[in-house]
């Protein structure tokens, strides 16, 4: 099964939050903002049994391995291929921020040091939308050391026609699956942020987030 395809993974984040669930309800709640046939949600549930991370109960099915699901997960998705650009700029980090548009979500380790108490990235990283238009904008800034990396999004569902899919997918499909509001800003949500380190080969960042979400020591 390819763990990257986007209503799969997105399906799989709705699991990696709820950790309970039914097929009919997975299968509701996802249809809220998205479409999936109730065949394709039993091929996945199936698959995820048949593989140890779920185990059927009376009332529906319980996550019982999260860290092993995320790890195969991100052993299909990788941030390094999804990265647009990387570039240092000669101003400060919040300067940076009032520069992203709204639609940006802040992802990797910006999002883990909002979340927890002792990390601190090195880099402002973010998706966006459209990665070129904002690639050179901050080419032409002077060149200086706050780094900043942007990410293509790749969890959106194709949606309308080519022209217009990127922000018809983003305004209808973004909710608190992929994103939280703080602040004023969007941060990648937990279980995505947990995700999104575990595809840059950083799982160690996020000890505190595992156990706030599921109770795992790493």
């Amino acid at each position: 099964m390819r763990l990257n395809a986007p209503k799969t993974m997105r399906l799989l984040l709705h699991i990696l939050t709820a950790q309970e669930f039914s097929q009919r309800g997975l299968w509701s709640e996802y249809n809220k903002r998205g479409s999936i046939a109730i065949g394709q949600v039993n091929k996945v549930v199936r698959w995820l049994e048949g593989n140890a991370f779920v185990e059927r109960r009376r009332k529906g099915y319980v996550l019982t391995n999260p860290t092993g699901l995320v790890r195969a997960m991100s052993l299909f998705r990788s941030m390094r291929e999804l990265r647009a650009f990387s570039v240092s700029v000669d101003t400060s980090r919040e300067e940076v921020l009032g520069m992203l548009p709204s639609e940006a979500i802040l992802c990797l380790g910006t999002s883990v040091e909002r979340y927890g108490s002792y990390f601190r990235s090195p880099e402002t990283s973010f998706y966006a939308v459209d990665c070129e238009a904002l690639e050179a904008e901050f080419s032409r800034l002077s060149e200086g050391l706050t780094k900043l990396s942007c990410y293509r999004i790749d969890f959106l569902e194709p949606d309308g026609p080519a022209s217009d899919r990127s922000m018809v997918s983003f305004e209808r499909q973004v909710d608190s699956l992929i994103s939280r509001k703080i602040d004023g800003m969007r941060y990648t949500s937990p279980v995505q942020t947990v995700l999104d380190m575990f595809c840059d080969g950083k799982a160690h960042y996020t000890k505190e987030l595992l156990k706030d979400l599921w109770e795992v020591d790493l």
